[in-house]
C-alpha cells in the first residue's frame, strides 16, 4: 500500500470516528465494531495489497450496510462474514460474543469452511458419529471411518464425497445427520450420541517394535511430552502422527523440530509487513536422531505442515498420507468493542525449499489414503506404509531416500 493509500486509509479512519460520535444507539455501536474489523486488517494483515482488495472502496460500499444492521446476526451474518470472505486466506475469522440466535425463517449464506476444518461437526459430534468430514475445496470428503460406526453402518466409507443436506438435535442425546454424496446425489442419513473425545496425545509401540507418538497441538505441555518420551525410552524408530495436528505456537513447532534435526537447520522463512525473517534449530537437551517417519492429511495444518515441510527438506523424515490443508499462515486474535474476536493472519511462511504453502498444501512422500476396503479390515495403510519403511532402515539418521 502506498503513502497516498496510507493516508487515504487514515483519513477515512478519522472520518468514521466523527461520524460514528455524532450517532447514538446499536448504529453507533455497528459502526464502532466495524470500523475497529476494519482497522485491524488494516494495520496486521500480512499483504499490504490486502489480496489486491481496494480496501478503502470496501468501507465505503459496506459501513453503511454496518449501520443499518437491526441485529447481531445482521451485523455479522450479512456484513463482517461477507467482507472477510473476500480474503482468500486461512486464519481469517471472526466469531461474535455469543452464540447468534437466528428468528424464525432467518436464512444466510454459510460462511466460509477453513480448508482442512472438520467444521461441520464438533469433535464430540465426529466422535460419536465414528467418522472425520473434512473440508476440501468445496466439498466435505469422508477421511476416515470407524467399523461398526453409525457413520459405517449408515454407508459412510473413506473417499466418499459429501455435501451437507440437514442436521438436527433429535432429543437431548441423539442427534441425526443427512449427507449428499457427490455425484450420485444419494442420501446418506446416520443417527447418533456424541461420545468422550480421545485424548490429545498417544503412545504407544507397534507389534514390530516401532514407537508412536500423536499430538494434535503445538503448545508447551505437547513438545514437553514428546520430549519426555523420547528422552525416557528413546525408541529405535518412530512414526510422529500429524494427521490431527492443528498448529500452534511457533517457538513450539522450532523446539521440536530442535529435537529432530541438527542446530542451524532451516525451518523455513516468516514475511510480515516489517520484514522477513529465517527460522533455525537451537541447541535442545533432548536429541532424537534415528530413522523417523511421518502421517499427515488434510487435517494437518499451520505448525503442522511447517514441521513436516521442515523434515522433508532436510531429508531427516518420509512423509506418509495425504496433501496438507494449505493453512499455515502466522495469527493473531483482537477483540472487538462488543467482545467479539477477530483472527487475522499477520506472517506468511515459505518452506526451506522456498515453497509458499499457504493454499497449496504439502505433498507426501508416499501418497496413501484410507479406503472403503481397509475400513473394512480395520487397518490405517499410512501407518503401515510408514513402520514397513521404517522396518527396512539400519540406522540413525536415514535419510527419506534411503
Amino acid at each position: 500500500m502506498n503513502w497516498k493509500t496510507r493516508r487515504s486509509v487514515m483519513a477515512l479512519a478519522a472520518s468514521g470516528l466523527m461520524q460514528a460520535s455524532c450517532l447514538s444507539g446499536p448504529k453507533r455501536d455497528n459502526l464502532a465494531i466495524f470500523d475497529a474489523m476494519w482497522r485491524t486488517m488494516d494495520e496486521w494483515y500480512f499483504d499490504p495489497t490486502m489480496n489486491d482488495l481496494d480496501w478503502p472502496a470496501v468501507w465505503r460500499e459496506w459501513r453503511p450496510h454496518a449501520a443499518k444492521a437491526e441485529t447481531q446476526a445482521a451485523l455479522y451474518l450479512d456484513v463482517l462474514v461477507p467482507v472477510l470472505d473476500q480474503f482468500a486466506s486461512s486464519h481469517v475469522d471472526i466469531r461474535p460474543p455469543s452464540i447468534i440466535t437466528l428468528s424464525k425463517g432467518r436464512s444466510f449464506r454459510m460462511p466460509r469452511q477453513k480448508p482442512g476444518s472438520p467444521n461441520l461437526l464438533s469433535s464430540t459430534d465426529e466422535a460419536g458419529l465414528g467418522a472425520k468430514l473434512t473440508w476440501v475445496s468445496s466439498i466435505f470428503v469422508v477421511e476416515d471411518v470407524e467399523l461398526s460406526s453409525p457413520a459405517y453402518e449408515a454407508g459412510l466409507r473413506p473417499g466418499q464425497k459429501v455435501g451437507l443436506f440437514s442436521f438436527r438435535h433429535l432429543n437431548t442425546d441423539h442427534k441425526e445427520l443427512q449427507l449428499i454424496e457427490t455425484p450420485s446425489n444419494r442420501i446418506i442419513t446416520a443417527r447418533w450420541t456424541p461420545k468422550p473425545l480421545p485424548p490429545k496425545t498417544e503412545r504407544r509401540t507397534l507389534d514390530d517394535g516401532t514407537g508412536y507418538l500423536r499430538f494434535n497441538v503445538f503448545d508447551q505441555g505437547s513438545i514437553d511430552w514428546v520430549s519426555t518420551n523420547i528422552q525416557q525410552a528413546p525408541p529405535s524408530r518412530l512414526i510422529l502422527d500429524l494427521r490431527e495436528n492443528v498448529g500452534g505456537v511457533i517457538a513450539e513447532v522450532a523446539r521440536l523440530l530442535s529435537v529432530l534435526l541438527p542446530v542451524g537447520s532451516n525451518i523455513g522463512t516468516f514475511k510480515t509487513r516489517q520484514g522477513i525473517s529465517r527460522g533455525k534449530t537451537l541447541p535442545s537437551p533432548v536429541t532424537f536422531s534415528r530413522p523417523l517417519a511421518v502421517l499427515m492429511g488434510p487435517r494437518t495444518a499451520s505448525g503442522g505442515e511447517i514441521t513436516a515441510a521442515a523434515l522433508q527438506h532436510d531429508r531427516r523424515a518420509r512423509l506418509f498420507g495425504a496433501k496438507t490443508a494449505g493453512a499455515v499462515l502466522g495469527s493473531r486474535t483482537f477483540s472487538l468493542p462488543d467482545n467479539g474476536k477477530l483472527t487475522v493472519p499477520f506472517s506468511d511462511y515459505f518452506s526451506p525449499a522456498g515453497f509458499r504453502i499457504e493454499g497449496m498444501g504439502l505433498s507426501p512422500d508416499v501418497a496413501i489414503a484410507r479406503t472403503p476396503q481397509s475400513a473394512r479390515k480395520n487397518i490405517d495403510p499410512a501407518l503401515l506404509a510408514a513402520s514397513q519403511w521404517l522396518s527396512q532402515q539400519k540406522g540413525p539418521g536415514v535419510s527419506a531416500e534411503a
